[in-house]
């Protein structure tokens, strides 16, 4: 589409292009390339004269290249960049009054409340989604909407019901036919089952998630799956220490590959802990320290406060 495009130098379709490479590549898990996709996209977007552009596919393009670029932004380390730009995205959709993309856009935001480990807001924004998905009749965003409700009332200790709440909004998206993001739904789900004290379903969710990144070719979540793996075999069976250390390591060498700061500084907060437990304070602060130090934004989110306490501890 973009070699169309560029060779007609129709902008419509080069907008349109832009958008369709910059979502296909965010799930691939190329962020910064994806990111750029998007900006372009944004750059030849004229917000009155290209309003409701690309509603005949189902989703207005502006809304999709602001949400979707928010999803970037947080893997990339600048989660209050991301929240923004999500916010972006909801409120632009809002002028469109397009039902189909407030609720894609509802989505982003929510996800980003979780990347974000704001709970409290993941769980508004998702409740406001499924009021808006079961009122229009879009099953992908009830379905989705479920699973992070569910995942919030988990999270406050709500129990089974809420891992029920979970599990039946995946069902519900899974059967609308689309797998575009499963993997990350799955870590999702794990998180709540951890939080549940389930870790065999925990692990059993993080398997499910890789073998569908490597089926799907969607791994923009491969260095959480497996840090997250990590942290349930050690919680599990502390004496796997070594197989533990190495999906660490892992994720830290997958994150870095992606660029993904946010991913690098949870997979090195789980190293960092590991370290500390064995002795070895002096390496986990060094390792911690050069990645939190990277960051410029974000010090009220969950991830950044946790690196903080444990470089504290490690002082």
């Amino acid at each position: 589409m973009l070699a169309v495009a560029e060779a007609t130098r129709d902008d419509a379709v080069l907008r349109a292009g832009q958008t369709a490479s910059g979502i296909s590549k965010v799930f691939q898990g190329q962020f910064a390339a994806s990111l750029e996709h998007f900006e372009q996209a944004l750059a030849l977007h004229d917000s009155a004269r290209d309003l409701g552009e690309g509603l005949e596919i189902g989703i207005d393009g502006r809304v999709a290249a602001l949400g979707w670029s928010g999803w970037d932004l947080w893997h990339l380390g600048y989660p209050d960049r991301a929240l923004a730009r999500g916010r972006q995205g909801v409120a632009f959709a809002r002028t469109v009054a397009h039902s189909f993309s407030v609720a894609q856009a509802l989505f982003v935001e929510t996800a980003l409340h979780w990347f974000r480990g704001d709970i409290a807001a993941e769980r508004a924004a998702a409740a406001e989604m499924i009021s808006l998905a079961e009122a229009q009749g879009f099953p992908v965003w009830l379905g989705a909407g479920h699973a992070h409700h569910g995942h919030s009332r988990v999270m406050a200790g709500e129990g089974t019901t809420a891992v029920t709440e979970m599990t039946d909004g995946m069902m519900l998206a899974s059967r609308a036919g689309t797998l575009m993001g499963a993997p990350t739904m799955l870590v999702l789900l794990a998180e709540a089952y951890a939080a549940a004290d389930d870790r065999s379903a925990a692990v059993g969710s993080v398997e499910a998630g890789l073998r569908l990144a490597a089926k799907t070719g969607q791994h923009f979540c491969d260095a959480e799956l497996q840090r997250r793996r990590g942290d349930l075999i050690l919680a599990t069976d502390p004496g796997r220490a070594i197989e533990a250390e190495a999906l660490f390591h892992s994720a830290l060498d997958v994150a870095r590959g992606q660029e993904a700061k946010s991913f690098e500084l949870r997979a090195a907060t789980s190293l960092a802990r590991l370290w500390r437990d064995q002795g070895k304070c002096a390496e986990a602060r060094t390792l911690l320290a050069l990645v939190y130090e990277w960051f410029t934004e974000g010090f009220d989110t969950r991830d950044l406060q946790d690196a903080k306490a444990l470089l504290n501890e490690l002082a």
